[in-house]
């Protein structure tokens, strides 16, 4: 789970009204690591860290797969 910020849950919540966001006791938000909900924050650093990671590998499995077919 990543920490976001209550804009941040805003934004996400325009999209997607049924995902629920959950907050701890000092005011804290965290959000899951799922690749849809990340795509609507790409601001945030950990989210962008993360969309980092999911895009590379994408890209690596493109080209083994382009690899494979020639």
């Amino acid at each position: 789970m990543i920490r976001i910020s209550k804009a941040e849950r805003a934004t996400i919540y325009k999209l997607y009204p049924e995902l629920r966001v959950p907050r701890t006791a000092t005011g804290k938000y965290w959000l899951c690591e799922e690749e849809k909900y990340l795509r609507v924050i790409p601001h945030n650093k950990d989210a962008a860290a993360l969309l980092d990671v999911i895009d590379r590998r994408r890209a690596r499995l493109a080209a083994l797969a382009e690899e494979a077919n020639a």
